[in-house]
């Protein structure tokens, strides 16, 4: 028998969200295998509201983070014909109205297709469409949630990712502030 999974919110949105019936259903979805070590979604967002608490206790993101960690996979549990993060992101504009954290709850699993692709499977990096994917959005926050995200299983996606962006959101920054400076 699962243990007992027990999330205690910090605000009214949170309750709202750990008390619905489409959270209720996610909790208990899942079981262990192979890149999920902890089993149900239950307990992977128990272990990442953990790690939250652990590293991202005085940031500045940490109400989002714990958002985004108590919604990303509240579509899993769903019938659907689309990836679960789209379900995720459809169910989570129930509760929430940010924009920027619903785009991450759709586009959550991203980061680690483009490294599988480009590191596991050794394809050539697609810059393009990773800048097309990330370039829009609050890449700092996702990188973060990234770490959460894979708080029980190995951090090398994230890793990759976060440097990823930084190589190539940090250089074209850089070049803009660069051509503001020349040319005003």
């Amino acid at each position: 028998m699962e243990e007992e999974i027990k999330i205690k919110p910090k605000n009214e949105i949170e309750r709202r969200i750990i008390n619905s019936e489409e959270f209720n259903r996610a909790k208990t979805y899942g079981k262990v295998r192979s890149g999920h070590p902890e089993g149900s979604v239950g307990k992977h967002i128990q272990q990442m509201l953990e790690y939250i608490e652990e590293h991202y206790k005085d940031d500045i993101d940490y109400e989002k983070l714990r958002l985004l960690t108590l919604l990303h996979d509240i579509g899993k549990s769903e019938i659907r014909d689309k990836p679960h993060s789209e379900s995720s992101a459809e169910i989570a504009k129930k509760f929430i109205d940010d924009k920027e954290l619903i785009e991450i709850i759709r586009i959550h699993d991203q980061p680690y297709h483009f490294w599988r692709k480009t590191v596991k499977k050794k394809k050539p990096f697609d810059e393009i469409g990773f800048k097309k994917m990330f370039k829009w959005i609050n890449w700092g926050l996702l990188v973060k949630f990234r770490y959460c995200d894979n708080c029980s299983r190995s951090q090398n996606p994230s890793i990759w990712f976060e440097e990823k962006c930084k190589e190539l959101f940090d250089k074209s920054k850089k070049k803009h502030e660069s051509f503001l400076l020349n040319n005003f």
